[in-house]
């Protein structure tokens, strides 16, 4: 009886690799490392892309627990890229950026009317590499390792996974900036109260709304 085939995954690489700016660079889906476990993300305005890697995400992972985001997620290299992505900004949202970012937060905006939440690859190298070919929308696979997330599927639907050892622990903070007070949606690695200090230490007082639950 002749073998089975054998089904190539995706090579577990370095974040400076240039397979990783290559695949991000022509609209492949690569594995990030993320605060809390791992994501997939691919090039936003890719024709299909935000599709591609939902769809992608919410496959059987062999294993890799499936972190939900309630809403489309995006990464980019800095403050200016969520102001190219929001529908509005303002000084609350530039001031928590500076004084949080880089750390486990992502703010939630509105895109074209819909909310989005917005973060920060992890990592300086891949900071760097998300400003020369971001934004990036992802979506979350949850706590793992690189080498679950280059097992849990094929290297011709995931380019290559970045090596970010074992993830695990608590997401990224989520903050909402559409409502005034800006409020805590999700309490995760970066702790509310250390928000509420970083902003009252600039004098923009009565910012913080505390927490709301999930929509």
């Amino acid at each position: 009886m002749a073998d089975a085939a054998v089904v190539a995954v995706p090579p577990v690489v370095r974040p400076g690799a240039p397979a990783v700016a290559q695949a991000l660079g022509t609209g492949a889906v690569v594995g990030l490392p993320a605060v809390g476990g791992y994501c997939l993300a691919v090039r936003a305005g890719t024709p299909g892309a935000e599709d591609r890697v939902e769809a992608l995400a919410r496959q059987p992972t062999g294993g890799i627990g499936r972190a939900a985001d309630d809403w489309p997620r995006y990464l980019v290299a800095d403050a200016e890229g969520v102001g190219a992505l929001a529908d509005e900004g303002g000084d609350e949202l530039m001031a928590l950026l500076a004084r949080c970012w880089p750390g486990p937060l992502e703010v939630a905006v509105r895109r074209d009317g819909v909310l989005i939440t917005v973060g920060q690859p992890d990592g300086r190298a891949l900071r760097r590499l998300c400003r020369d070919c971001g934004p990036w929308r992802a979506a979350s696979l949850g706590p793992a390792a690189a080498s679950d997330v280059a097992a849990a599927y094929r290297a011709v639907d995931v380019a290559c996974v970045v090596d970010g050892g074992a993830r695990g622990g608590a997401p990224a903070t989520v903050v909402d900036v559409t409502v005034t007070p800006l409020c805590v949606v999700r309490q995760g690695a970066l702790p509310a109260s250390y928000i509420e200090a970083a902003m009252l230490m600039g004098n923009r007082r009565r910012w913080f709304g505390g927490r709301r639950k999930h929509p």
